[in-house]
């Protein structure tokens, strides 16, 4: 058997979250450390996160929907998942697992994504103890784990 043979594909996963950077939370820095452990795995990994004004990502492979500030959580915007310039960049991600971290408006937008292309769906906080659902042997908690013992 070649190397070739015994590596796995790299997966393209797209995660849906309500929560990323430069907020500052356990789920945001946690999603964060997730994806470079992934990454790090040989994984494609793109985030769909609400934009945050004045922010701009270092990271190529964050897409940001507009969002709103809600008078009574003035920190934590809102994403209306409706530019089609966002979704142009989802759907040319080409992805073969979704990964929503809320059952909110993401959430509702993740699943609606990985149903219009019949794609795995797993769900879940990368701080939760288990996701709430994912496909038959896979988790993104599996390849966090190893990557982080590589040190």
């Amino acid at each position: 058997m070649t190397t070739a043979t015994m590596t796995r594909p790299r997966m393209r996963i797209v995660m849906f979250t309500e929560s990323y950077l430069p907020r500052i939370s356990g789920v945001a820095h946690s999603l964060h450390a997730v994806t470079r452990a992934l990454r790090a795995d040989g994984h494609r990994v793109l985030i769909v996160a609400p934009r945050y004004s004045g922010y701009d990502d270092a990271d190529p492979d964050v897409v940001r929907f507009p969002s709103i500030r809600p008078p009574q959580e003035r920190d934590f915007p809102l994403a209306l998942p409706y530019s089609p310039v966002a979704w142009r960049r989802i759907e040319e991600a080409d992805p073969e697992l979704v990964h929503v971290h809320s059952p909110f408006l993401m959430g509702a937008a993740g699943a609606r994504l990985a149903r219009r292309r019949c794609a795995p769906t797993c769900g879940g906080s990368p701080i939760a103890a288990r996701p709430w659902w994912c496909p038959a042997g896979w988790s993104p908690h599996a390849s966090a784990t190893r990557a982080s013992r590589r040190g």
